[in-house]
């Protein structure tokens, strides 16, 4: 049985197929059927319909996506080949939800990298799988390419600013949850 714990209930009960099982921050469990039994206080959880794939240990599960959080810091390449090597690619943001999840699951003091650059061209903004930024969520002022700054973080605010990839930061991951 795989369940995911759910960081947005912890009394009551949620009901599977809800946003809230749906959308959550989650903790990705497979467990065996012998460990379940009806004296468990199943409140909290919502249940899987089958087992098809997982996010591995230290990535963070939304919308069938995994996301690695960093605990080190690198230069926006550095970075990259970091998240290539382990089958996933810097985050590329999508949608206000997105946005969401992550400045709410991030450290708050800390500033990380994101799958944009322009490093191509000047001014346009293109996320590390070629494809054109359409919603952003840029900082008062940004990007302003001070200092050569040709690559997007998501600053301590949640709000993006770009700086000069060579600096190191923290980073953000993504790779799809496979099923």
């Amino acid at each position: 049985l795989a369940l995911r714990v759910s960081t947005v209930d912890r009394g009551g009960s949620l009901t599977p197929g809800s946003a809230e099982c749906q959308d959550s921050w989650v903790l990705f469990l497979a467990l065996p059927d012998s460990l379940l039994g009806p004296e468990l206080d199943y409140s909290g959880f919502c249940f899987l319909d089958s087992v098809c794939g997982h996010c591995s240990w230290g990535w963070a599960w939304f919308q069938r996506t995994c996301y690695h959080f960093s605990e080190s810091t690198k230069t926006w390449h550095e970075a990259k080949q970091f998240c290539s090597d382990y089958g996933a690619h810097l985050v590329i943001i999508n949608t206000k939800e997105e946005q969401a999840f992550l400045v709410k699951n991030r450290t708050k003091s800390r500033v990380y990298w994101l799958g944009l650059s322009d490093k191509k061209v000047e001014n346009q903004w293109l996320w590390v799988d070629g494809s054109p930024l359409n919603l952003s969520f840029w900082s008062t002022g940004e990007p302003n390419d001070s200092s050569d700054e040709d690559c997007g973080t998501m600053a301590i605010d949640g709000r993006w600013n770009d700086i000069n990839c060579y600096w190191t930061d923290y980073w953000i991951c993504e790779k799809p949850w496979l099923c």
